[in-house]
Formats: C-alpha cells, sequence, structure tokens
C-alpha cells in the first residue's frame, strides 16, 4: 500500500508540475502576443500621425497663402495669454497655426521621434517642400518600422533599422502592419 501511495503522489506531483509549466507558458506566450499588438498599434500610431503632418501641412499651405511651414513647432496650438486679459488663447497664425497637438508639434510622441525638415526655399522665404520622418525612439525593437514623406504626401517605409527615405516602397493603407 505504501508503494502505491508513493507512486500515486509522485504521479500527483508530476502532473500538478506539468499544469503550472503549461500555465505558465500559456501565460508567456500571451505576454508575447500582447506585445507584438502593442508594436503594432505603435506603427500604425506612428503611420497617422505622419500623415496627420502630411494633411497639417497643406492646410497651412492654403491658410497662410503658399508655404509650408518652416519647423513642426509653426503648426503647433496658439499660445495661452496671460490671465485676466480677455481670451484664454491668442488667434492662430504663422508661428501657432493650431494644426497638430503639441506632442507632435514636440517631435516626440507614442515611441516614435518625428524630425520635419523644410526643402526648396523661395527667394521671398516661402518653403516650398519638407521631408519628414518618423522612426522609432527605441530602434532596436523588433517589428517597429521607420517612415518618410514629403510634399507629396506618400509615406514609405522600412523594416531595416535605419531612417526611411523617398526611396523604400510607399506604404499602402492596408499594409500599416
Amino acid at each position: 500500500m505504501r508503494t502505491f501511495l508513493a507512486v500515486f503522489f509522485g504521479i500527483l506531483a508530476a502532473a500538478v508540475v506539468i499544469l503550472v509549466a503549461v500555465g505558465l507558458f500559456i501565460r508567456v506566450r500571451s505576454a508575447k502576443d500582447e506585445m507584438a499588438k502593442g508594436q503594432a498599434n505603435l506603427v500604425e500610431s506612428a503611420h497617422m500621425r505622419l500623415r496627420i503632418i502630411d494633411t497639417a501641412c497643406v492646410t497651412y499651405q492654403i491658410t497662410y497663402n503658399g508655404g509650408f511651414p518652416k519647423a513642426l513647432a509653426d503648426m503647433a496650438p496658439p499660445q495661452e495669454k496671460a490671465k485676466g486679459k480677455g481670451e484664454d488663447f491668442s488667434p492662430p497664425d504663422r508661428k501657432h497655426a493650431g494644426l497638430i497637438d503639441e506632442g507632435l508639434a514636440s517631435g516626440s510622441v507614442g515611441g516614435y521621434a518625428f524630425t520635419y525638415r523644410p526643402t526648396r526655399i523661395s527667394r521671398s522665404g516661402q518653403v516650398q517642400g519638407y521631408q519628414v520622418w518618423a522612426y522609432p525612439q527605441k530602434p532596436s525593437s523588433p517589428r517597429l518600422r521607420s517612415f518618410y514623406s514629403d510634399e507629396t504626401g506618400v509615406i514609405h517605409y522600412t523594416d531595416e533599422a535605419r531612417s526611411a527615405s523617398e526611396n523604400d516602397p510607399p506604404i499602402g493603407d492596408h499594409e500599416v502592419r
């Protein structure tokens, strides 16, 4: 009888160990799946923010009679006025157009850094073109893409650990992830 109980408890202990191991495996796999979903959301968010910048640049160009902004900060929300002076905010202008939020205007949001560079400046000082990059702030993160766009509005991407360029493939809205 003692041998039977020893075998029984040995099998029971082995079953408990196997169940715990399977539970841990499932939990680790779920965590990896959640992490992958989170990274896919970061990528989609960066792509959409780049689209917002492109749209804001065109709106800026139309609103201020030609010329793109000289910096992302030019599209930031209007400045807050001093308290007790009437309205809370100054009206939008060329330096604070109110076309993008403060986070995006700062160039760093959602795990991505955004770099804007004006190109082709006319003799009158109007910006006739621009380039903008979005790249992961932690470039070693797997599955995070870098993006590039310019005044054409075409967004390009790369999965390589470098900044994207106009020579990389264009991204379709169905290809974000």
